[in-house]
């Protein structure tokens, strides 16, 4: 039935939740928006981007974070957004999953680009890493990005171990 007969300002009160709504899923689309290609790489080059990721999330984490980036000589954006995501996914893993204290990201480059992300957190069972079939994506979107570049992953886990993530991306 509608308020706005009956009760105005039960009316009003529910048109300003309607509105607050709105404007979240405004902001939560316009997030998303940015985040599918962000603006950095115009801007700034990849290291620049990875290390603002990594300051950002700092900043907000219980984890602490050190990364050593050197710089990255590419010039395809895909790739670019590529690793970019990598990073962000293995990262995201870690904020989810490990329960680290600390995380080192070190990213390097020769004839490929080396990505190793180690955490000081609770390890996994490398027999049992989740994937589609349990609805927990992380992994198989890290896997198929990884392979879309060509590039191999190696995962050394043990139980209370902690994790550490190499991967290799051949530069074309």
């Amino acid at each position: 039935s509608l308020y706005i007969d009956k009760d105005p300002i039960k009316a009003k009160l529910e048109l300003a939740g309607i509105n607050k709504e709105i404007h979240d899923v405004i902001d939560e689309i316009r997030n998303t928006i940015f985040d599918l290609r962000p603006m950095t790489f115009d801007d700034i080059g990849l290291k620049e981007a990875i290390e603002r990721e990594i300051s950002n999330i700092d900043r907000s984490s219980q984890i602490s974070y050190c990364a050593e980036i050197d710089p990255i000589n590419l010039d395809d954006d895909f790739v670019k957004l590529m690793i970019l995501r990598i990073v962000q996914e293995c990262i995201k893993n870690c904020e989810k999953h490990s329960k680290a204290n600390k995380v080192n990201l070190k990213i390097s480059q020769d004839d490929l680009i080396h990505i190793i992300i180690q955490d000081d957190g609770v390890g996994m069972d490398l027999d049992n890493i989740p994937g589609v079939s349990s609805n927990h994506f992380g992994y198989t979107i890290l896997a198929d990005r990884i392979e879309t570049l060509d590039g191999k992953m190696d995962i050394k886990s043990s139980i209370g171990g902690g994790t550490v993530i190499t991967v290799d991306i051949p530069v074309v």
